[in-house]
């Protein structure tokens, strides 16, 4: 079930990106800020798919990060966005430094479903299929990291894919409020299909997997 309206166990879901603040309660494993992107954003997310570029990485505090996005070869509207997101999940996250990658996907990465050894992970996809993530009463715990993705999720129907433009919003193993532990999530499979993302991916410093 993809990318519905609905109610979802253990996500947070709005329209309005500020009620996202409400992510750190227990009851929720992740949150989306439900959204259609612009189209003028859209447009400029596919002329630099389109490109030579390949990516953007930062590390640091997030006052830093200004500087570094102006010498970026990307669309103002594209620096606008980053800086954007950046600057409230850093607020999130008390403005703990961060660690940031804006880029081209164009082969599978973490195909398989897993959790992720951080507090809190920011995924928006601005071209190309987004991430998916499993609603936890639709896991099936004693396959986790050993079985495969079908064995994993004992319900289908609990599988969920945020849209393009959407900001997802995952719970990693370390966050200390979380009644469902960390989310179950991964990749779309894109190498085969030939297709490519344009993928916006934030954690704090501490994160052990940053891939």
């Amino acid at each position: 079930m993809l990318n519905e309206t609905l109610a979802i166990t253990g996500c947070l879901q709005s329209e309005n990106r500020a009620e996202l603040q409400s992510i750190h309660q227990p009851e929720y494993q992740a949150g989306i800020w439900r959204r259609a992107l612009p189209a003028a954003l859209s447009e400029a997310s596919l002329d630099l798919l389109n490109s030579s570029w390949e990516s953007f990485r930062f590390s640091g505090p997030v006052e830093e990060l200004p500087a570094q996005v102006e010498q970026a070869d990307i669309h103002p509207l594209l620096k606008a966005e980053v800086l954007s997101q950046a600057t409230w999940f850093a607020e999130l996250m008390e403005n703990q430094p961060l660690r940031l990658f804006f880029g081209k996907v164009q082969k599978d990465m973490c195909r398989r479903f897993h959790t992720d050894i951080n507090t809190l992970r920011l995924l928006c996809t601005y071209h190309g299929p987004g991430t998916l993530w499993v609603r936890p009463d639709a896991i099936d715990h004693q396959k986790v990291a050993k079985g495969t993705n079908e064995e994993m999720v004992k319900d289908p129907d609990g599988v969920f894919q945020a849209g393009t433009g959407e900001v997802l919003l995952i719970k990693g193993a370390l966050h200390e409020q979380s009644q469902y532990g960390a989310a179950l999530h991964r990749s779309p499979a894109v190498q085969q299909s030939g297709e490519s993302r344009l993928l916006l991916r934030i954690d704090t410093g501490g994160a052990f997997n940053f891939s």
